[in-house]
């Protein structure tokens, strides 16, 4: 009987302390979504200059001071394949001449940087203004995750955000 109660009590404390973990790393984790929700501001970031893993004719002029980036990792599902495809469609068709369109792989060391930059955590798509070659200006669009779903709703939620962000006209709260 003795062994049975410290069965249970031993059981109760690992499931309470796994409870306190997971609630840790969920809160943390909201505040990440949060924050990219608004804009991130510097007033002198260097351009770091990143090589990635884009064909040729996706870039266009680098006198353009705004990006679009597409940020995966080594893993990657159709989900994720989808993401990409939906944010070049709506670069391609309405955005070629203002926007520059950069698909980087943060498993490669040296873009490892964009994961603390853009606090990144998933794939991501992520608006960037440079001036001067120095980031003025971001902006991470979590909300691409819940669109995903729906390629027309996917379509019109980014092309928003970016005709909002190149007209400083940004929705904060990313509907």
């Amino acid at each position: 009987m003795k062994n049975k109660k410290l069965y249970y009590i031993i059981l109760l404390l690992f499931l309470v302390i796994t409870i306190f973990f997971i609630g840790k790393d969920f809160k943390k984790n909201k505040e990440v979504v949060e924050r990219n929700s608004f804009v991130q501001s510097y007033s002198s970031v260097e351009i770091k200059k990143e090589s990635s893993d884009i064909k040729e004719g996706e870039i266009n002029a680098e006198k353009n001071e705004y990006v679009v980036y597409y940020f995966h990792n080594n893993v990657r599902c159709s989900t994720c394949h989808k993401i990409e495809n939906y944010t070049r469609d709506v670069f391609e068709k309405n955005f070629k001449d203002k926007y520059i369109f950069k698909i980087i792989n943060i498993d490669d060391d040296e873009n490892k940087h964009f994961i603390n930059d853009y606090a990144l955590y998933t794939k991501s798509v992520v608006l960037v203004k440079n001036k001067d070659d120095k980031e003025v200006s971001f902006i991470n669009l979590p909300k691409v995750w819940d669109n995903i779903r729906n390629e027309d709703n996917f379509k019109n939620y980014l092309k928003t955000q970016m005709d909002s962000f190149l007209n400083n006209r940004i929705t904060i709260n990313n509907n």
